[in-house]
């Protein structure tokens, strides 16, 4: 596959992985080394400008991709990186790649909180400060 190619394959996963069920974003995946030597690449002019937060690289007939998600507490980390990883292997399958590495990183969890009060809470001022109790 051509950089294009594996440029819009990225994007394609990227946003793929965003519109998953418990996915509340899409962070820069890969590591520092690998990372440094894609800016470095780019400065040399030897890739584009154009870049995704998924991380796609090839290696002989291999091809790694490595996602690093946020993911609602509600729906589950491990349900949603499995998820993720089954909506990865289904584009690349899709793109007609053979082998492949598919490596998803949770880096963030959100916890979805009630907006009501519980019923033994003190009730607050905006401060913070507990009305009714000294100080």
């Amino acid at each position: 596959m051509s950089t294009v190619e594996d440029f819009e394959l990225a994007a394609e996963i990227e946003a793929t992985v965003r519109a998953l069920p418990g996915v509340t974003g899409v962070f820069q995946a890969g590591l520092t080394v690998a990372r440094v030597v894609e800016v470095g690449a780019r400065l040399l002019g030897l890739r584009d400008g154009a870049a995704t937060l998924v991380l796609l690289e090839r290696e002989s007939d291999t091809v790694r991709v490595s996602v690093a998600i946020g993911v609602d507490s509600a729906f589950g980390a491990t349900e949603t990186a499995r998820r993720a990883h089954d909506a990865v292997g289904v584009a690349l399958r899709a793109r007609g790649e053979g082998a492949a590495s598919i490596h998803v990183t949770v880096v963030h969890i959100e916890q979805v909180v009630a907006a009501r009060s519980e019923p033994n809470e003190h009730p607050r001022d905006d401060s913070g400060i507990l009305l009714g109790h000294p100080g």
